[in-house]
């Protein structure tokens, strides 16, 4: 990064740049985002279920409606 504000002209910047993007490239961890696709259907007898995106359904407040 210093070297890259050191810098004086385009062609010192750009090459102050690959070194920072290859750092990048090699040393940052990443994450990928995703969602699975689903449908989630329940009867109206049953309440307090809650389905989150990614399948996983917490019932600590399930119970049945009379």
């Amino acid at each position: 990064m210093k070297a890259y504000q050191a810098s004086l002209d385009l062609d010192g910047q750009k090459t102050a740049i690959k070194d920072i993007q290859k750092i990048a490239n090699e040393d940052v961890p990443y994450a990928i985002p995703y969602f699975y696709n689903s449908l989630i259907a329940s009867s109206k007898k049953v309440t307090g279920i809650v389905a989150t995106g990614l399948g996983h359904f917490y019932c600590g407040k399930a119970g049945f409606v009379a």
